[in-house]
């Protein structure tokens, strides 16, 4: 009997639930305060022109815009609650979109390069082109570029002064290649490898005036092996073996500590249990997608689409946010009907508990879309089952 199917979607917007009429004409939604939350413009069930949402305050929070055919254009105003802009998309002649994100004191954050993706219907823009973000003081502190949504090439910071600190090479968005790190006199200050998201091979340390201090290898993001401690004029003096991440017994009791590169990509997703090794954020959500499928198939009980008057393709709707403590939280249903959407409720409410999603090293809350398709037949007829497969993840 049951046919699950089932995708899920990080949102970047809001998730409004199919009505049952269409709307038409203009749209205010309210806080329980009584205060105006939303204004907009519906026409036969879309959304069109300006939208506008609000703080409880009355603060203007959000302008956005739709075509007459219901999709967003791509011009979008943020505010802070002081009233100071915080982030703003606007179109280029090329059609590509540009995005500038603010501090609250109006100096530029950061700027980014958005484009559309080609023949897809889903509303959504893609990080390609360049990314800059900034001090304070209006010096650069990151650059590097975006594929796709993906990081692809060299991934730069610098310091508050201007000078360079990092270099990590990205490919399809995880460190793949060289990183360095360099000291405010220009010299290196440690250098290495990476593979498949890992430290992998040689990595060597130095003092400020480039004479050698450390050198060992790390397997799969562990220190492994012989690691040489030498003095400040450059001899070897003693050695630390590792293995897999654990030292063995050293005469001086030298500690070593493996290198934090930073992570190049500002937004993190949240990860799903299971899913740290994925590569990158592509990777981690295809796996919390599959996970979740997984999860949904064994544990929501089909069997109560019988005898609810219920045939041929059902749908459920759901939305749910992961919290900063990386809880499901927020979570709402449309179903064909409250037992279903009860079940809903009750299965994603068991999804384990994750890793938060992360902005410039901030836990976020990240809204998350699924729904779920089954079909119901008769009892008389053979059940049928599928697994449910990947529908795909952050379009």
């Amino acid at each position: 009997m049951k046919h699950l199917i089932l995708a899920l979607f990080l949102v970047a917007s809001c998730v409004v639930f199919p009505q049952k009429k269409k709307r038409h004409g203009p749209f205010e939604d309210y806080y329980k305060s009584g205060e105006l939350k939303t204004l907009g413009q519906y026409r036969e069930g879309k959304r069109i022109g300006k939208w506008q949402d609000f703080y409880e305050t009355g603060q203007l929070s959000k302008i956005y815009t739709y075509n007459s055919n219901g999709r967003k254009t791509g011009f979008q105003e943020s505010y802070y609650k002081n009233g100071g802009l915080k982030n703003k998309t606007i179109k280029l002649k090329s059609g590509d979109f540009i995005k500038n994100g603010f501090y609250e004191e109006g100096t530029l954050l950061y700027e980014m390069m958005l484009s559309s993706k080609p023949n897809s219907k889903l509303n959504f823009l893609l990080k390609n082109g360049l990314y800059r973000e900034f001090y304070k003081n209006k010096n650069v502190k990151i650059e590097t570029n975006y594929k796709d949504d993906q990081l692809s090439g060299l991934w730069v910071k610098y310091y508050d002064s201007g000078e360079k600190e990092w270099e990590v090479e990205y490919y399809l968005d995880y460190k793949q290649g060289a990183y360095k790190k360099y000291f405010k006199n220009g010299q290196i200050e440690l250098e290495g490898t990476t593979a498949l998201g890992l430290k992998n091979g040689v990595e060597k340390r130095y003092n400020e005036k480039g004479l050698i201090l450390l050198k060992g290898t790390y397997d799969k993001d562990k220190l492994d092996g012989e690691w040489f401690v030498y003095e400040e004029a450059g001899d070897k003096t003693s050695t630390v073996k590792f293995k897999k991440g654990i030292a063995r017994k050293s005469k001086n009791n030298i500690v070593i500590n493996p290198t934090k590169i930073p992570e190049g990509d500002f937004e993190q997703v949240p990860i799903y249990p299971g899913c740290e090794l994925a590569l990158g954020n592509f990777g981690k959500k295809k796996c919390m997608s599959e996970k979740v499928a997984k999860f949904v198939n064994k544990s929501f009980n089909t069997n109560l689409a019988f005898g609810l008057g219920l045939e041929g393709r059902q749908k459920i709707n759901i939305i749910f946010k992961i919290d900063k403590t990386g809880s499901v939280t927020g979570i709402r249903v449309r179903a064909p009907h409250p037992s279903l959407e009860e079940e809903a409720k009750y299965v994603i409410s068991k999804l384990p508990k994750m890793e938060p999603g992360m902005q410039r090293g901030k836990a976020v809350v990240v809204p998350y879309s699924l729904p779920i398709i089954f079909m119901v037949k008769s009892k008389k007829k053979k059940d049928i089952f599928e697994d449910p497969f990947y529908k795909g993840v952050g379009n």
